[in-house]
């Protein structure tokens, strides 16, 4: 509805107002809406963020409020100026107000890092197991293979003589991070924490091989892959200093230079390993991963680039889930088929 209205009269009368009541979309609003001024006050606070190139990056006040409420020709109603920040608010702005809530109680925010971090793992192997590839192509969840203690990433892709072992990780990027074109001490921090769960999945590699994991068949080559929550944009000069932090905690850790080389690593955003589970659906890991990895003219290519220019036909024509989840949930929730 907000797509197609800029502005929309209280009570509303179209859209969404034939599956709403009123009660329901008051609470909506306490949520999502500010007055005007109110917002005008926000934004202009110095205190919140500032006026500058960086604008563009904070969780400001228009995104936690993308409802603006006013009068439309004399009457009570709102505006919703980006639409984008509306999609981003029910998505994205949950795990702010998550933040928000559990800051005073570090038990329970300690424990919402955990159960993200299990779930976002259970949405990437439900990403991989609902894929209908035409050969077989086998997803293993490493935890119930590999004890407790010893290496292993979250999930093995096994297509072949190629396994992927793919790690998980929820880590954000601080804000300070995110706008830094110099790769100040924020940012080299931050790439750390990166690093080390490379490092984490050659630990898990060399486990693999040294151990000869029957499930895994005969591996002829491995992939160490490393998929975030948010996309930190790891290709050019990114990878670049990544390499380096990798190659430094690596020697730290015990694993081999020789291995690094042998086994070039990828770190991917969510949607990306998305596309490349699509991009599996008909070509093997070998063909889709090797050339990426492997050939320096990618490595200033996002992974998402790269699949867009070499396997566009696939990604384009499938849909991600053969049943939407979130259809489902939606459904479950509302009594209302979606």
């Amino acid at each position: 509805t907000y797509l197609d209205n800029l502005g929309i009269n209280y009570p509303p009368t179209i859209g969404f107002s034939k599956v709403l009541n009123n009660t329901d979309y008051d609470s909506f609003i306490r949520h999502y809406a500010l007055p005007l001024e109110d917002l005008r006050t926000r934004l202009l606070d110095p205190a919140e963020r500032k006026m500058d190139e960086t604008f563009p990056l904070y969780y400001d006040s228009l995104k936690k409020y993308p409802l603006i409420l006013t009068e439309l020709s004399g009457q009570l109603g709102h505006i919703c100026p980006v639409p984008t920040y509306l999609y981003w608010r029910t998505t994205e702005g949950i795990y702010y107000d998550l933040m928000e809530a559990l800051k005073p109680d570090a038990a329970k925010l300690s424990a919402f890092g955990n159960a993200l971090g299990d779930a976002y793992s259970r949405y990437v192997g439900g990403v991989l197991q609902d894929q209908p590839y035409n050969r077989s192509v086998t997803i293993i969840d490493a935890d119930a293979k590999i004890k407790f203690g010893d290496p292993k990433p979250d999930w093995f892709i096994v297509d072949g003589k190629s396994v992927a072992l793919v790690e998980c990780k929820t880590k954000r990027l601080t804000l300070a991070a995110k706008h830094d074109m110099t790769f100040s001490p924020a940012t080299s921090d931050e790439l750390k924490k990166l690093a080390s769960a490379v490092v984490q999945v050659y630990k898990a590699l060399l486990y693999a091989q040294q151990n000869t994991l029957a499930y895994l068949g005969s591996p002829q080559n491995w992939y160490p892959i490393v998929v975030t929550l948010e996309n930190w944009y790891v290709f050019g000069d990114m990878k670049t200093q990544l390499d380096l932090i990798v190659n430094s905690l690596a020697a730290i850790a015990g694993v081999p230079a020789q291995t690094i080389v042998d086994h070039p690593y990828a770190v991917i955003a969510s949607d990306e390993l998305e596309n490349l589970s699509l991009a599996l659906r008909d070509n093997v890991l070998e063909t889709v991963l090797q050339p990426f990895v492997g050939d320096p003219q990618y490595q200033r290519w996002s992974l998402r680039t790269y699949l867009s220019a070499g396997f566009k036909t696939t990604i384009s024509t499938y849909e991600v889930f053969q049943q939407d989840p979130l259809d489902e949930a939606l459904t479950q929730l509302t009594g209302m088929k979606f």
